[in-house]
């Protein structure tokens, strides 16, 4: 089952505000956020180059389905160290990603490497994170959505999720 037009358009619309990486790197080090999760591999590497080591990471090793580069598939897997491994394939969210991601934030400091798609991840996090913590995750052709989970945000998730087959 493949996600529906209306669906698709509700996930183009970015849960906070969408910022080039400059402007959310400063953001990041004003407001120290107690637990900052990235999600997908260009944000990381982003942060990364920043100096910035995000509580959880989500990676796939690929960008817009394409491979990322050596340089920085070494950064990425360097700093996730031993990373979980869930299987996600695209336009899903499998009990696998689910289970990854109670875990890490359970657990504070593990990283996610996803066999298959990490683009939907970020809805994981924002219902099952607990309020304030920070998901950022890049917006196609746009830059970084710097999100700060709530109630709102927590309850818009939700309600996506409900959408998308495991």
């Amino acid at each position: 089952m493949a996600l529906d037009e209306k669906t698709i358009l509700e996930l183009r619309t970015p849960f906070g505000p969408v910022m080039e990486s400059l402007a959310a790197m400063q953001r990041i080090w004003a407001r120290r956020p107690q637990l900052l999760i990235a999600v997908g591999d260009e944000t990381l590497f982003r942060l990364l180059e920043n100096g910035i080591k995000p509580d959880i990471g989500v990676f796939d090793l690929r960008c817009r389905r394409a491979s990322i580069g050596e340089m920085k598939e070494r950064l990425i897997l360097n700093a996730a160290g031993n990373a979980i491994v869930a299987r996600n394939p695209p336009g899903a969210i499998t009990p696998e990603l689910r289970a990854a991601v109670d875990e890490s934030l359970l657990e504070g400091g593990r990283w996610i490497r996803i066999d298959g798609e990490d683009d939907l991840a970020a809805l994981v996090f924002f219902a099952r994170a607990p309020d304030g913590a920070v998901v950022l995750y890049g917006q196609p052709n746009m830059g970084l959505v710097f999100a700060e989970v709530d109630d709102e945000i927590r309850g818009r998730a939700l309600e996506l999720m409900l959408k998308i087959r495991e």
